[in-house]
């Protein structure tokens, strides 16, 4: 130890000091008050001889210890540092942070772990030491003070939370807006039910008579076939009747042009120009000599007095058109009855909402009345 007067007292561990023995007050005074202990408890009752033998065995291992301390410590003795080696083992032991003793005991440690080793220690090994030890200093001491800062962070956390008995007004509203939110969506939720509901049984009601509605649809399909084909017959049969009389007629219209020619020329009778019988023009049925059937062009008045007019024949002039042919409108009408035959009837269509059948053949109108009348 370093004393005031400048002196340093270093224990060493090899050498037993002088004078020094086993340390037996503090044994002489644990038997003084284990004595003077039992003999104030001697009155009390069992619980009381129990405590007291306890706290005797407790000092009769304290005191064991402090024998065992007693002996260690016979083998050290004390060793003063003195003068200008004082000095320096206090500023060495300031710089580094330690006390004197401290510092000393852990020099001393070194010099024998160098005098242990092969080979004696050098000024740069006691200085790389000496680094270790500054930075295991400031090591600690660097985690010391973050364990400060630590503390401090948590005791201002805990000071600056709120107090148990505070209150949130914001959550509160906010708690009570989302309730009123929850309480909407319940009752859309039911409402959606309820209209699930509605519309699952209107299917089951739509769906009862599936079958009969299907089978009534294909047989309407079947009659509406067997008419199609029908008014596709009857128009096939209009349009070769049309096609025969456009044909009489335009025969028609080519005699009645070759009887007009003749009598604007004056021609009663003419010779056929690819027979040579006489031909009386207003007996004419048809644009053809009645004798050997040639077509007959125009008339060629006699040339003379004596002469005779003749029936010029071969291909007719083009006759105009006197109406419009009605060959369009019978096609339009073999048209329809040719589509007629391939459309089909949704069946959801003459389904009422109800789930009722209506007839393909009325409108939805011609329904509700004849629900209503009936």
């Amino acid at each position: 130890m370093v004393s005031d007067s400048g002196d340093e007292t270093v224990d060493s561990p090899d050498e037993p000091g002088e004078g020094e023995g086993p340390d037996t007050g503090a044994g002489a005074d644990t038997d003084s008050n284990s004595g003077a202990s039992l003999d104030a408890n001697a009155g009390a009752g069992a619980d009381a001889e129990a405590e007291a033998k306890e706290d005797a065995d407790a000092e009769a291992k304290a005191k064991e210890n402090a024998d065992a301390e007693a002996e260690a410590g016979a083998d050290k003795s004390a060793v003063t540092v003195e003068g200008s080696s004082a000095d320096w083992l206090r500023q060495r032991a300031d710089e580094v942070g330690l006390e004197p003793d401290e510092y000393a005991n852990r020099v001393i440690a070194t010099l024998r772990a160098v005098e242990s080793g092969d080979e004696p220690a050098t000024a740069d090994d006691l200085a790389t030491l000496e680094e270790r030890i500054s930075s295991l200093d400031e090591d600690i001491e660097s985690k010391i003070q973050d364990v400060r800062d630590r503390v401090i962070q948590v005791k201002r956390e805990t000071d600056a939370k709120a107090p148990d008995d505070h209150e949130h007004p914001g959550l509160r509203e906010n708690l009570e807006t989302n309730q009123e939110r929850v309480d909407r969506a319940e009752q859309t939720a039911e409402s959606l039910e309820e209209t699930v509901d509605a519309m699952e049984e209107r299917f089951e009601r739509g769906f009862e008579n599936y079958e009969e509605i299907l089978q009534h649809v294909v047989d309407r399909t079947d009659d509406l076939s067997e008419e199609a084909g029908a008014l596709r017959e009857v128009a096939k049969q209009l349009k070769r009747n049309q096609t025969a009389l456009r044909a009489r007629e335009q025969r028609r219209q080519r005699t009645d042009a070759v009887k007009a020619d003749a009598n604007r020329k004056g021609v009663t009778e003419a010779r056929c120009e690819s027979c040579g019988n006489d031909v009386t023009v207003a007996l004419l049925t048809e644009p053809a000599c009645p004798f050997c059937g040639t077509e007959i062009a125009d008339v060629t008045p006699k040339p003379g007095f004596f002469g005779t007019a003749t029936l010029n024949t071969g291909a007719a002039p083009a006759l105009e058109e006197a109406e419009p042919p009605a060959e369009d409108a019978f096609s339009d009408l073999d048209e329809q009855a040719e589509t007629s035959g391939t459309d089909s009837t949704d069946p959801a269509a003459v389904l009422d909402e109800d789930g009722s059948l209506i007839n393909v053949g009325e409108t939805e109108t011609d329904h509700d009345d004849r629900g209503e009348r009936g």
